[in-house]
């Protein structure tokens, strides 16, 4: 860049917080008389004290888009980012943002809220904006103002191109499940343990929902709200691995055209403390007592079984009907919360009638199935190597 367009630019950034571009250039703070948030109008009079704003929509856009954390605030200045003041704000022909970029919006997003559980694929902007969660996409997540609720895309074709990519980078169609690549879950297995939701539209989130209706028996099915694929540690899932791959050698199912290990997608309900799930809040919470957090966060454990009509094992069915008489809210909500796992199945041994002193299957078998009649069926194991939680559904009963 030449010195006569340096000069020029600094004066345009002068000129935009209110400096003379003379001043701005040997380094002497601007008049301390212009508007706190604007630098371009001088500063108003009320009750007889000087204001810190030209007026009370300065003062307004001030105090909204002021990023308040414990012990910092960032306040913004028209021209420069708001966080580094050395690059000017990202403008994308009609809005101009607090930031200059992804990076700056990150750090200012970390400054005014917890480090969640899962980090947001994209940095959230708090207040008046949240950016499009597609990668590369730098323009304001859709908003319903008259709710209050953001939208994670800024547009329909951008919604669409998630639905059909990978949940991480969104950008690649994904091969492996959810995920586009090694690389990509990898990512993903680096925030384990969490959940990470799945788009509505997305290919997952159909084959998920759609097990549910198809095996709710009782009534009408409720409608599925939220989808998130939960990530295991990776030292969990070797484990699981390597007990699918053990009874896989003794069986050999896939010599008879069945997954590994006889593996199925099995329903768990249980007790939730909190509101984990619920929109816009994937944070486990930390409750002794919360069983849908501790599992998610730890996978199943027989030292928390407690007996049933069939051995004390730990029980899933393949009817969500019958799994949501297991699911419990404590914390208010118009939600119910519910867990697809993966199990390893193995040689189930059938049973038809109750048998409470079982603390593990027959000689010869990996699992017991119960079959009592329509919506009753249940599925015990009795290792916690046999099963991981695999999503979370949401649902509106």
């Amino acid at each position: 860049m030449s010195l006569g367009a340096a000069i020029s630019a600094l004066s345009l950034v002068a000129t935009l917080m209110g400096q003379n571009p003379l001043t701005a250039m040997n380094g002497s703070p601007p008049a301390q008389n212009f508007c706190d948030y604007c630098h371009l109008h001088l500063k108003s009079t009320f009750n007889g004290s000087l204001s810190p704003y030209c007026s009370r929509t300065c003062a307004d856009s001030a105090g909204a888009l002021n990023v308040k954390g414990p012990s910092t605030q960032i306040t913004p200045q028209v021209g420069l980012c708001s966080v580094c003041g050395v690059k000017p704000k990202y403008c994308d022909g009609n809005t101009t943002y607090n930031f200059c970029g992804r990076t700056c919006a990150g750090k200012a997003s970390q400054v005014s809220q917890p480090k969640p559980v899962v980090a947001p694929i994209k940095p959230v902007v708090t207040g008046a904006s949240r950016l499009c969660a597609v990668s590369g996409c730098m323009r304001p997540a859709y908003r319903d103002a008259s709710k209050g609720i953001h939208g994670r895309f800024c547009s329909k074709a951008h919604k669409k191109l998630a639905d059909e990519s990978c949940i991480i980078c969104m950008k690649n169609p994904p091969k492996m499940g959810v995920f586009c690549s090694k690389a990509c879950s990898s990512a993903a297995e680096q925030k384990a343990p969490a959940i990470i939701e799945i788009p509505e539209g997305h290919d997952q989130f159909k084959s998920v929902a759609d097990q549910f209706k198809a095996s709710w028996r009782s009534g009408t099915c409720p409608p599925v709200r939220k989808v998130y694929k939960v990530i295991t540690t990776a030292a969990a899932l070797k484990s699981y691995e390597t007990y699918r791959s053990m009874i896989e050698a003794k069986g050999r199912f896939q010599a008879m055209g069945r997954p590994e290990g006889n593996q199925n997608r099995r329903w768990h309900g249980t007790k939730r403390q909190c509101t984990l799930g619920d929109p816009g809040n994937v944070t486990f919470c930390s409750s002794t007592t919360c069983a849908l957090c501790n599992i998610i966060k730890t996978s199943f454990s027989m030292k928390f079984c407690a007996r049933g009509s069939f051995g004390m094992g730990i029980y899933t069915s393949s009817t969500s009907s019958k799994s949501n008489g297991y699911s419990a809210n404590v914390a208010p909500s118009k939600y119910k919360a519910m867990l697809l796992n993966k199990v390893v199945v193995g040689k189930g041994y059938k049973l038809t009638s109750v048998n409470p002193a079982l603390r593990a299957p027959p000689a010869g078998y990996d699992s017991v199935l119960a079959e009592l009649g329509a919506g009753a069926d249940e599925l015990v194991v009795f290792s916690d190597d046999a099963i991981r939680p695999y999503y979370l559904v949401i649902y509106e009963p």
